[in-house]
């Protein structure tokens, strides 16, 4: 009889089951909209990012854009100095007419190597990295357009201007005739407009991002 009426107390299976208060399933949702909100608002991580070409040439193009700039700056500077040094040698009372020659003989086949080669190196470096983000089309057009000319400049004075020099000054300490300082100033003129183009495509390379493409830069 006693388990009988405890069997009679039990609660049927249909209302076995209570429903939670309703401040519970507030703070239940409340958590969830929490949740969802906190999802949507972080940042996802940069490889999520949507990138215009793949990360290898990306990177490539990164170091080629890199070279182009290291090249043009060592050239000027390497340039500056050259034209420094040599404006103090030739205008100097240290030294006499015959090593002036010999000097002169001695230090531009340098200059003009290290010239080609560094302003040949950013060019070509330049081109390939064309596309960078870091490099707006306004930059680049101006970069390409200096560095193209002053190469062009620096092929007509070396064949056109520095060998004639040169035949006139061997061997060193020779009569310097009128000949002479028509080139002599003909190659001063033209090297510092070179030297001025090449300037202004370093500066141009090398110029820092506005905000925006910084922005853009770092996701990709």
């Amino acid at each position: 009889m006693a388990l009988d009426s405890h069997r009679n107390r039990m609660p049927p299976e249909s209302v076995a089951w209570m429903p939670p208060p309703l401040f519970e399933l507030a703070a239940g949702w409340g958590n969830e909209l929490h949740l969802k909100s906190m999802l949507l608002s972080s940042p996802k991580p940069s490889r999520d990012l949507p990138c215009p070409f793949p990360r290898k040439v990306f990177s490539m193009r990164s170091f080629l854009l890199t070279v182009c700039r290291f090249s043009m700056a060592a050239w000027v500077g390497g340039a500056a100095l050259f034209v420094v040094t040599s404006v103090i040698e030739q205008s100097g009372p240290n030294f006499d007419s015959e090593i002036r020659d010999h000097l002169a003989l001695m230090r531009f086949p340098f200059y003009y190597g290290f010239g080609f080669s560094l302003l040949g190196v950013g060019l070509l470096s330049g081109l390939a990295a064309c596309g960078h983000p870091s490099v707006s089309k306004k930059i680049a057009t101006a970069f390409f357009a200096c560095a193209s000319l002053a190469m062009i400049l620096m092929v007509v004075d070396y064949v056109w201007i520095y060998q004639p020099l040169v035949e006139l000054i061997t061997p060193a300490g020779s009569a310097k005739s009128a000949e002479f300082v028509t080139y002599h100033k003909a190659s001063k003129y033209i090297n510092e407009i070179d030297l001025t183009l090449c300037l202004v495509a370093a500066l141009a390379i090398c110029w820092p991002l506005g905000t925006q493409s910084q922005a853009k830069t770092d996701s990709q």
